[in-house]
């Protein structure tokens, strides 16, 4: 990892809604979709900043049938993981994660992509 890439990682963070993304999918891999439902906003706006993440070295995709599954990459060097999870902790603790995680566990059960592939919620 160069320097470079750390400030790539730094700036893909440097967003509200990239910040409450990440903080969702420290929790559990999601699909657009649900991303969408959690956060209440577009599929344009939710595709974009997922883009823009998994560009910025954070995230990875995986397509699963029709649906395209983020989640954050395994690959991501220990002390950047340290810091994601540092960065996540603090996000929970905050008001809008409280909702967040309140509105993500609405949507989940109901979402289409776990109706087809019967994904259990792991906490």
């Amino acid at each position: 990892m160069r320097v470079k890439d750390i400030a790539d990682i730094i700036k893909g963070l440097s967003d509200e809604t990239r910040l409450l993304i990440l903080y969702l999918l420290w929790k559990r891999p999601l699909c657009v979709c649900e991303v969408m439902g959690a956060l209440d906003i577009t599929q344009t706006k939710a595709s974009r900043h997922l883009i823009y993440m998994k560009n910025a070295g954070i995230l990875e995709a995986e397509r699963d049938d029709r649906w395209m599954v983020y989640k954050i990459r395994e690959d991501i060097p220990e002390g950047m993981r340290r810091a994601i999870e540092s960065i996540c902790s603090l996000i929970g603790d905050t008001e809008e994660a409280r909702e967040l995680d309140v509105r993500l566990e609405k949507i989940l059960p109901d979402s289409s992509y776990r109706a087809v592939h019967g994904r259990e919620i792991n906490n």
